[in-house]
């Protein structure tokens, strides 16, 4: 190690794996191609504007805000939908938000909560109400329930429903005597293999209650890769029982005893460290 070619080869290998770290990276995390300008704040102040506007949710309700991913829509794109460019250009072109910030309003001890769903860079993205079994509302047909919902979903909430096309409906009487009717429309020209472009209006009584954007994964999938995470755990399994045989029972039990009567062990100077990092460790908890 005392040999300057030694280091001159460590650098270069260090040089070139940042460069293609910079390269692949964008390619292995496709949420780099996300513009995130909302952030907490604005998406709590958001839902709100828009709870006061639709009158959605409880009244003097607690909210909640997180950031998550559809892993799900995720893995079918990146293993049967296109691969990562297809999910990469999914999010650039705002084909389906994988990612979004979901706002909840509720109320402990109430059925009636909400909550409302933006993008990364902050448009509405749907939103879910959750109303009371028996609370009242209109007996509306399927014709005058879906005439409410493309409405307040194309004044609302800017849903494209031109390019959209009606492939399933149902409704259901509740114990109040209010109809409550789903829709849902597929995208038409774009699809992700046998993946769909899908978007769901709900709607109780009389008024638009929910509308959620999802990605339709064949069942064929979901059995296949069940049967690939099964097969995944034992292996990860197999992993735990050989590292615990190998490094905890040989190279910690026996060669530590070895190494301790042969006085081998610096210990002071790894416990520091051990104490150190274990230290942070807590506190970043």
């Amino acid at each position: 190690m005392r040999r300057p070619a030694f280091w001159i080869v460590l650098a270069l290998l260090s040089l070139g794996a940042v460069f293609a770290g910079a390269h692949y990276f964008p390619q292995a995390f496709s949420i780099l191609a996300l513009d995130i300008t909302m952030d907490r704040a604005h998406a709590l102040e958001g839902a709100r504007q828009i709870a006061a506007r639709d009158g959605l949710g409880p009244l003097a309700y607690r909210e909640a805000a997180s950031f998550s991913g559809d892993d799900e829509a995720q893995t079918f794109v990146e293993l049967e939908g296109g691969g990562k460019a297809a999910f990469t250009r999914m999010l650039r072109e705002n084909l389906y938000a994988a990612y979004a910030w979901r706002v909840r309003h509720f109320k402990d001890g109430e059925t009636n909560e909400t909550t409302i769903a933006f993008t990364p860079d902050g448009r509405p993205y749907g939103f879910q109400e959750k109303l009371k079994e028996d609370a009242p509302g209109a007996a509306l047909d399927a014709a005058a329930a879906r005439r409410v919902a493309e409405q307040a979903a194309a004044s609302r909430w800017n849903v494209p429903l031109s390019s959209l096309s009606l492939v399933e409906q149902g409704q259901e009487r509740r114990p109040g005597g209010r109809v409550d009717h789903t829709f849902t429309y597929e995208r038409t020209g774009e699809t992700l293999n046998e993946g769909r472009y899908r978007v769901r209006l709900d709607v109780g009584g009389d008024r638009l209650t929910g509308v959620a954007y999802f990605i339709k994964i064949p069942e064929a999938f979901t059995r296949r890769y069940a049967k690939m995470r099964s097969a995944n755990e034992l292996i990860g399994i197999g992993s735990i029982v050989g590292m615990a045989l190998l490094y905890v029972v040989g190279g910690i039990g026996v060669g530590l005893f070895f190494m301790m009567r042969r006085r081998y062990i610096l210990w002071r100077t790894a416990a520091v460290c051990g104490v150190a990092v274990g230290g942070l460790q807590t506190l970043a908890q």
